[in-house]
């Protein structure tokens, strides 16, 4: 979403993720890429049956958003989000 958004609308996404981050330090991990024998693992699964969210694998996933965010025209845009993928928040 933030990857076609105007600059304004991408850096306010941007500090949604950066306070999401500092609220619930668990979804850290999509920020992580995760590998499995050097294949990376297969996306969440897609059952609405499932009751449980952590069944999902729904943290196994990875904010890919953040690495074309990096390539973004805006320089602040491009700068928040190498930060936010490298762990820096401020």
């Amino acid at each position: 979403m933030a990857c076609g958004a105007p600059h304004a609308h991408a850096l306010a996404l941007l500090c949604v993720v950066s306070r999401l981050l500092v609220a619930c330090p668990r979804i850290s991990t999509m920020l992580e890429p995760t590998e499995v024998g050097g294949a990376m693992l297969a996306s969440p699964l897609d059952d609405v049956e499932v009751d449980d969210p952590d069944a999902t694998l729904a943290l196994r996933s990875t904010a890919w958003h953040l690495v074309l965010l990096q390539a973004h025209y805006h320089p602040t845009v491009r700068d928040l989000a190498a930060k936010l993928a490298a762990q820096v928040i401020s």
